[in-house]
């Protein structure tokens, strides 16, 4: 198993924690960047060990979404800066 991953890569608890309300508009933005990462890392580490080129194919299409959702959201939030 990848030594960035243990087996529960996300912890719901701290997830609930989070207080996006007291944060600035950068700290939301690192926050989410944070979890799209962890998303994308762990959809890269199952594609990379998917048995079935079926299933690896489905893994790539879901990690290039992820990653253009995580550019997309970088983007809309330096226009929503520059406002």
């Amino acid at each position: 198993m990848n030594p960035g991953f243990n087996k529960h890569p996300f912890d719901n608890t701290a997830l609930a924690q989070i207080d996006y309300a007291n944060m600035t508009t950068a700290e939301v933005m690192r926050s989410l960047l944070a979890i799209h990462d962890r998303i994308i890392d762990l959809y890269r580490y199952l594609a990379t060990h998917a048995e079935v080129s079926s299933s690896e194919e489905l893994l790539n299409s879901l990690l290039a979404l992820e990653q253009h959702e995580a550019m997309r959201m970088m983007r809309d939030a330096e226009e929503l800066e520059d406002l």
